[in-house]
């Protein structure tokens, strides 16, 4: 096995290298992927702040009451009244066809209870199922009707003597630091585009080093890096052209050090090439190499630490986490682009990438010398086939005992049925670090820290002295976040104009609402204890309750959330990559096409396996990890053969402008995670270009992984789900 061609110094390789990039128009498309990667997830997410979430309002009270919320919502930019259906059936038809998000309700006789509080509350029904859309939807759905609620209170009991002086309840602010507007272009696109470029960069280094796996010559060190050389540094390049266009172009700043982040970019490319050598010396097969590539390099926002803290999570996940290179580089990276870090807390993880580095190449080297047993070559498909039935029968049996397409369209659907819900096994943040600076140490700030304590979303692990301690703290990720008592904060509050300020990284947006949903709890619990003497004021809590209920997803875990989406894009990805590869097979090895009828007869042979592995994800894989399911099982069967069938007529047509089996993952792997921005599952469909939407409706999951996540959760019925067809 030889790793480096004849072995040679280190630039004549990198110059053979670049020469053959040129050359290669398939070399030349992986390193101009990032390009097309760039452009369209740059401006998937330029809208920034989820506006206009549509909504809609059953109205059985017909009062002024009722009439000032309709205004307040309509004044709201986040949310937009899309709908006054007559009741909540037809309500709930709409949010099954994934016309609005959510759902006020307001009952007969509500303004009544600003006078008799013992009437039925206001509910706020949200799809919990799209948390990210149906939570925010709700959460400005509850401040309009609040203020509403207030505004018709006033009116109806007039104001008093003191009993009746109405004081508002000390105020939360949550600061996300570095991300103040709480923008998704800034959470998530330094998020998932790294990660894109880290996945590209691993196939097509798995390309290069597998093409030399039957070379006669012993490797050479330094030729080995001269092959990967030039592909780190186009790839940095584009690292550096990303980071380039947020600043210069979208005017987010690097509050940290530039340089730091630069290193990082250097040092997480080599050591993702290095980790590609090391697995092609390892398997000494270029479509083992290529799928576990795929599944490290795949995973890499699922267990970044990105979404849903891994703290409290498996302790698989934790290890798989801590292994991964693009956690430790996104960890630097947000140290230094949110946080602005000490260079000796993001140092760490540049010693970590270089073990990486440094193993990887050792690795590869090493195998490479020692392994020199023949290359054992997996076995090919059988397709020399005639006729249609011949040709179904043929392409089940090839599908069958051929390792890497079995393995890509079958194993790999059982694999990742436990590979990403492992990473969110905890579902919710639990007790999270939190540094708290208490500068009042009155008994409503002690009652309030008690309660925080007490928390599922908080442990409170530091309590500093100043504010200044606390925030360097949180610079430096020692703290998820921290929360700040200020002076005389309990003789504000009797006042009514006091408040706490809470600041939370920017990176973590899923956490914010958590820690700040904790921390109003905790607080109106401190405010009722008698032992803090304000048991006596009367605080502008509105008479009538206002009701938050999630729909769907009862539970509201994010492993609940976000596994079902992935779960079509994972049964799609994988019966398109073996349909693809399978097509490929045929044109590397110039087998002559298929007429019509072994065309029809392979293509029902894959359409076959999607309905097996969409039933196996959708039925026992939702029912081993208690995902929402079962919602309407006949239109879920209805929709199955067809999802399965456009899947696999795309996967073959993918296939059929490659020149062989292995391009398939080398050039097709990166745009997984596009395809799940633009679901909507994450981001609203309404909130991203027409035309990105347009060039990648082909795509079955650009429609049907909302879709099966609302007939699995929501019971959509056929006539329900009719436009997806």
């Amino acid at each position: 096995m030889n790793l480096a061609a004849p072995a040679r110094g280190l630039f004549p390789s990198l110059l053979d290298e670049l020469q053959r990039i040129a050359r290669s128009p398939y070399q030349l498309i992986v390193v101009l992927l990032p390009c097309i990667m760039l452009i369209m997830v740059s401006h998937l997410l330029s809208a920034g702040v989820v506006q206009h979430t549509p909504i809609a309002i059953v109205d059985a009270d017909h009062s002024s009451l009722s009439r000032r919320i309709i205004s307040n919502i309509k004044a709201n930019p986040k949310i937009q009244l899309a709908a006054m259906p007559e009741d909540m059936q037809q309500a709930l038809a709409l949010v099954r066809q994934n016309k609005i998000y959510a759902i006020v309700e307001i009952p007969s006789q509500a303004s009544s209870a600003t006078v008799y509080p013992d009437l039925r509350s206001i509910v706020i029904h949200y799809n919990a199922q799209l948390r990210t859309i149906g939570s925010q939807a709700s959460s400005a759905l509850s401040q309009a009707i609040e203020v509403a609620l207030k505004q018709e209170g006033r009116v109806r009991r007039g104001m008093g003597g003191l009993e009746n002086i109405e004081l508002s309840l000390p105020q939360v602010q949550v600061t996300t630091v570095g991300n103040a507007q709480q923008s998704f272009e800034r959470f998530l696109t330094p998020l998932v585009l790294p990660a894109i470029l880290n996945l590209l960069l691993s196939c097509a280094i798995v390309a290069t080093i597998a093409r030399h796996l039957k070379a006669p010559a012993r490797p050479n060190l330094l030729s080995l890096i001269g092959q990967l050389l030039p592909y780190v540094l186009i790839f940095s390049a584009w690292h550096l052209v990303f980071w380039l266009w947020m600043v210069a172009g979208r005017g987010w700043p690097i509050n940290g050090s530039a340089g730091l982040l630069v290193l990082g970019i250097i040092w997480l490319c080599m050591a993702t090439a290095a980790i590609g050598a090391a697995l092609v010396a390892i398997t000494r097969d270029i479509h083992s190499a290529f799928s576990l590539s795929t599944i490290y390099a795949s995973g890499a926002v699922t267990y970044s630490d990105g979404t849903l803290p891994v703290l409290n999570a498996s302790g698989w996940a934790q290890f798989w986490a801590n292994i991964q290179p693009y956690t430790h580089y996104y960890r630097l990276q947000i140290e230094q682009v949110s946080l602005a870090s000490d260079a000796a807390v993001s140092g760490l993880h540049l010693v970590v990438l270089s073990l990486y580095i440094v193993g990887g190449l050792l690795i590869a080297k090493s195998l490479a010398k020692a392994n020199k047993k023949e290359l054992k070559l997996s076995p090919m498909p059988d397709l020399a086939f005639s006729g249609g039935r011949e040709a179904f029968f043929s392409t089940l049996s090839s599908v069958v005992k051929t390792k890497p397409i079995f393995s890509t369209i079958a194993l790999a659907v059982v694999l990742y049925s436990f590979y990403y819900p492992a990473a969110y096994k905890s579902q919710v943040s639990i007790k999270l670090p939190i540094a708290v600076v208490d500068l009042d140490d009155s008994s409503l700030s002690r009652s309030l820290i008690r309660n925080l304590q007490a928390t599922r979303s908080i442990n409170i692990t530091e309590r500093p002295a100043s504010p200044q301690q606390a925030l360097t703290l949180l610079r430096n990720r020692q703290v998820d976040g921290v929360i700040i008592l200020d002076h005389n904060f309990m003789r504000k509050a009797l006042h009514g104009h006091g408040g706490l300020g809470i600041y939370l990284t920017a990176a973590y947006l899923v956490r914010a609402a958590e820690v700040g949903n904790a921390v109003s709890s905790s607080l109106e619990a401190a405010m009722a204890t008698p032992s803090t003497r304000l048991e006596r004021t009367q605080f502008s809590r509105p008479e009538v309750n206002i009701e938050q209920w999630p729909m769907f997803d009862t539970t509201e875990g994010y492993g609940s959330f976000v596994v079902p989406a992935i779960a079509t894009l994972i049964v799609q990805q994988t019966l398109l990559f073996g349909s693809a590869m399978l097509i490929g097979f045929r044109r590397e090895h110039q087998i002559r096409g298929l007429q019509l009828s072994e065309f029809l007869g392979t293509w029902l042979a894959l359409s076959l396996i999607g309905c097996f592995t969409s039933l196996l994800m959708f039925g026992y894989t939702f029912w081993l990890q208690d995902y929402p399911r079962g919602g309407n099982l006949s239109t879920l069967l209805a929709f199955i053969p067809p999802f399965a069938a456009a899947t696999a007529a795309l996967g073959m047509l993918l296939g059929s402008v490659i020149d062989r089996m292995s391009r398939v993952m080398q050039i097709y792997a990166g745009i997984s995670i596009l395809l799940f921005l633009v679901t909507g599952a994450s981001f609203p469909q309404y909130m991203i270009p027409d035309w990105i939407i347009w060039s990648l409706m082909p795509f079955p999951s650009t429609t049907m992984v909302v879709g099966f996540t609302q007939i699995n959760s929501a019971g959509a019925s056929l006539s329900e789900m009719a436009p997806r067809f």
